[in-house]
């Protein structure tokens, strides 16, 4: 049997109500109507796809099948409509950038309002991805500009150096580490550290420092970016290494900020890519520009020589030079 686009719609609006009853509401029908199409789709299947436990209908293991299903095809769908009200707009009414958590979350609004005050009537798409995703999503031009702290080498992409940062370490108010004058990294060991995916940009680091200092890295917790470590370290869970990019260098409320010895050295860029086949928009330099402005401004500003660099597949920190201070100008702007 062939599953229509309306017995989807109610396989859909059954599984989220977890009743006849709500899914006839979101669908503006008839509780009958509702019972009816179910009992047709379970006779066609031929095996059930909902069972009543204490008044509510839960999903059989068929039905959670179908449904992850399902969810995929709503992602696709609503990509379509997203895709069908932007083609109305001309491409300098509007501006997609996708980021990673840690410049999504300070750098990239404050940039965004910098950005807007020179182009108030362009409408800004923001999305955050973890890096796989990210890339691929500039790749297919999904989004026009992409920020991320893992450096790039793909032939399809443009890469720019937008920024440059290191690494602190946070803690929440009244830990013992906040009355140290200076933390080194056996200060830290000493103490339930939060970590971070070892294929990420900040999870290779961190090995990488616990190895030269001849002891295994074993995070208690486990988090995807510095934004998801925030609320752990403010309830007191542990203390985590963040990037500069995800504090804007200045300490987050219930936080306290705190510089490491031993890892200055570690430089972290920040960098936009952008497809190599698709002419950048006025907007999109603009925004380059602003990102750059900000990273400058919060101190974060690329080196003088990092506007384009060689770089490994996949690496991370760019290590050796310190950081530019804020009274650095940054790396002239992609020709485009």
């Amino acid at each position: 049997m062939l599953l229509s686009l309306r017995q989807i719609e109610v396989l859909k609006a059954i599984a989220e109500a977890g009743s006849i009853s709500g899914a006839a509401r979101i669908l503006c029908v008839s509780q009958p109507a509702i019972s009816q199409s179910l009992a047709y789709m379970e006779t066609r299947l031929g095996y059930a796809l909902f069972l009543r436990v204490r008044g509510r209908l839960h999903p059989t293991h068929e039905a959670r099948e179908l449904q992850r299903e399902i969810n995929a095809a709503y992602v696709g769908i609503s990509r379509i409509n997203d895709l069908a009200g932007k083609l109305a707009l001309k491409t300098d009414q509007y501006l997609q950038i996708v980021t990673s958590p840690s410049t999504g979350e300070v750098l990239i609004p404050r940039a965004i309002a910098r950005f807007r005050e020179q182009f108030p009537s362009v409408k800004v798409f923001l999305h955050k991805l973890p890096r796989s995703l990210l890339v691929q999503s500039v790749l297919d031009q999904t989004h026009q500009l992409g920020f991320q702290i893992m450096r790039s080498d793909h032939p399809s992409l443009e890469s720019r150096v937008v920024g440059c940062a290191g690494l602190v370490c946070i803690c929440p108010p009244g830990h013992p580490l906040e009355r140290l004058e200076q933390i080194s990294l056996e200060d830290l060991m000493r103490y339930p550290l939060i970590g971070y995916p070892p294929e990420s940009p900040l999870g290779s680091i961190l090995e990488t420092l616990w190895a030269k200092a001849g002891a295994p890295l074993r995070p208690m917790i486990e988090v995807l970016s510095p934004a998801h470590a925030y609320p752990m370290v403010q309830a007191g869970a542990g203390i985590a290494l963040v990037d500069e990019f995800a504090t804007g260098k200045k300490e987050p409320p219930g936080l306290r900020v705190r510089a490491v010895a031993g890892i200055e050295h570690i430089d972290i860029a920040a960098e936009v890519i952008y497809s190599r086949y698709a002419p950048l928009s006025k907007p999109a330099k603009a925004f380059i520009r602003a990102i750059r402005t900000v990273m400058t401004e919060a101190g974060l500003g690329a080196r003088d020589d990092a506007g384009k660099t060689e770089r490994n597949p996949g690496s991370a920190p760019t290590r050796g030079k310190r950081r530019a201070s804020p009274d650095s100008h940054p790396a002239p702007l992609p020709q485009v």
